[in-house]
């Protein structure tokens, strides 16, 4: 992180980096309004329930993430342990028997 700020700030010519010390002190600064609003979005894309048990996911932790469906329309589900996905890959499989026992 360290370099990449770095290689940031050298890319910045002189007023611009003295516009953003100055904007970083400014109490209600758009540049920590974006920086909030960039946290938003990667939180929300990020924040995941368990689609058996509907637990919240931590990203810090791991998660199972299960990819299935056509290939031209996968789907993806995760998963907070083990037995969430057992659970769900039990009921998908009987729902695939359903569907073949009623076209037969």
């Amino acid at each position: 992180m360290k370099h990449k700020f770095k290689e940031f700030l050298e890319n910045l010519d002189y007023n611009e980096v003295l516009d953003l010390k100055k904007q970083i002190k400014e109490p209600s600064s758009a540049i920590k309004d974006v920086l909030a609003n960039h946290i938003d979005v990667i939180e929300r894309m990020n924040s995941r329930i368990c689609a058996t048990c509907g637990n919240q996911l931590n990203i810090n932790t791991k998660n199972l993430t299960l990819h299935f469906g056509p290939e031209d329309f996968k789907k993806k589900a995760s998963f907070c342990a083990f037995d969430c996905l057992e659970f769900f890959l039990q009921q998908l499989k009987s729902i695939e028997m359903k569907k073949e026992k009623a076209i037969r």
